[in-house]
């Protein structure tokens, strides 16, 4: 079987207006998407993965040219060939209820972490030991040689966030029951309705560290007060409350609405994240019948790359990469390897004489649908029809994005909601 999902990728605009005035400044931000989890290790959401870089902070950050460098360390040692890790941590670290960090913290931390994140799963089968011979010291000691762990510690997804030991303690499937970390904004618990409004407030201890800002790396300089998220799931409604003025900035507008935004005076366009947002579509694994590998060749043959793209970013086509893979390195011998699956156009017969030989029956495939997002739902629509001219039993079902993060990480059969 080859190593390949359906990837789509998509650079994400930022609309906002021009900087704050006043003393007490608020910055407000219609996210891509209600914030259902505070937990940004429970869940791989990027909506809860940006709520945790502005709560919690990382050992380690990632520049823009995705090298990986010392965030809440002040420096590292790597002995025997990655079998030994001395980490230090910096001085003035301080969580938002008034603790210092602690290398206990984040050793229990790591390990909690260590449960949820496949990379840290590798990690924690080569680990012997992590150990605090002071509160400023972390000591790994491994089987067997790791030299990459500066990158591990610094991924964005899923990322080895620092809290509390008593926080770390939490049971690695159950969410934890507050947020307290040490990052450059506290979480205002109190301010929180779910689905509707979240808050943050600077965090006065937090010490940045002495250099320019570099994507999630170097000095986090906060240059407001607080920080306010209002949830408009309706992309309409959020661009009209940008014209008026309600709030300062949309996450990720609708791509239909950009070119009335652009033209609305007083408003700055600006792309987000120059590497862009992969979709991917995620078969089951384990249940019948996408258990079936055949049956996962045929789906990936069904869809097309262009059509899904442009159904959530039609109204932005040169914000759109297509013809992608499980790998991008820039090198086409690596990246074009076995992509004639993903890059020719399938019949819905040819789909269908896929699924005869991988000896599918019609048996129902449930796609989890989440309406409430603005890339997931039109892409969601197009995969369902694409998949049913296949001849595939499609059970379209339609949630909201919490519903999708509590029923993906299901392994029951589906008629017990997995």
């Amino acid at each position: 079987m080859h190593r390949r999902s359906l990837m789509l990728g998509a650079a994400a605009a930022a609309l906002a207006r021009p900087a704050l005035a006043g003393k007490a400044q608020t910055l407000t931000i219609v996210p891509q998407v209600a914030l259902n989890s505070i937990d940004p290790v429970w869940t791989s959401s990027q909506i809860a993965r940006n709520m945790g870089f502005m709560v919690f902070d990382l050992l380690y950050g990632r520049d823009e040219q995705m090298n990986p460098r010392p965030q809440m360390l002040e420096g590292d040692l790597m002995e025997h060939d990655g079998r030994r890790w001395t980490l230090r941590l910096r001085e003035n670290l301080w969580f938002h209820d008034g603790e210092p960090v602690r290398s206990r913290d984040c050793i229990a931390s790591l390990k909690r972490w260590m449960v949820r994140d496949q990379g840290g799963v590798t990690l924690a089968q080569r680990l012997d030991a992590m150990e605090a011979p002071d509160d400023r010291t972390i000591v790994l000691r491994l089987n067997k040689p790791f030299p990459h762990l500066r990158t591990l510690l610094s991924k964005f997804i899923i990322p080895a966030v620092m809290m509390p030991e008593r926080l770390a303690q939490t049971d690695p499937f159950k969410q934890i029951p507050e947020a307290i970390g040490s990052g450059p904004f506290r979480w205002l618990p109190d301010e929180h309705v779910l689905g509707s409004h979240a808050a943050f407030a600077k965090f006065d201890r937090y010490v940045p560290r002495d250099e320019p800002p570099s994507y999630t790396a170097g000095g986090h300089r906060v240059l407001v007060d607080r920080v306010e998220w209002k949830m408009i799931p309706d992309g309409s409604t959020a661009a009209n409350a940008l014209l008026t003025g309600e709030v300062d900035w949309i996450e990720i507008p609708l791509p239909d609405l950009l070119p009335m935004l652009k033209r609305a005076p007083g408003v700055t366009e600006g792309v987000l994240d120059t590497y862009g947002q992969i979709c991917f579509l995620r078969p089951n694994h384990v249940a019948a019948p996408t258990s079936n590998p055949g049956v996962r060749r045929a789906m990936l043959a069904a869809l097309d790359q262009q059509e899904v793209m442009a159904a959530s970013m039609g109204g932005d086509p040169q914000n759109m990469f297509t013809g992608v893979g499980f790998l991008r390195t820039g090198k086409p011998a690596v990246d074009d390897a076995d992509m004639e699956l993903v890059r020719t156009k399938h019949t819905p017969d040819q789909v269908k004489a896929m699924l005869d030989k991988a000896g599918c029956g019609g048996e129902r495939i449930v796609l989890l649908h989440a309406t409430d997002h603005w890339f997931f739902n039109p892409t969601a629509s197009v995969i369902a029809h694409s998949l049913s001219a296949a001849g595939m039993n499609i059970d379209d079902q339609a949630m909201d994005w919490a519903t999708v993060q509590s029923r993906r990480n299901s392994r029951e059969q589906l008629d017990k909601g997995g």
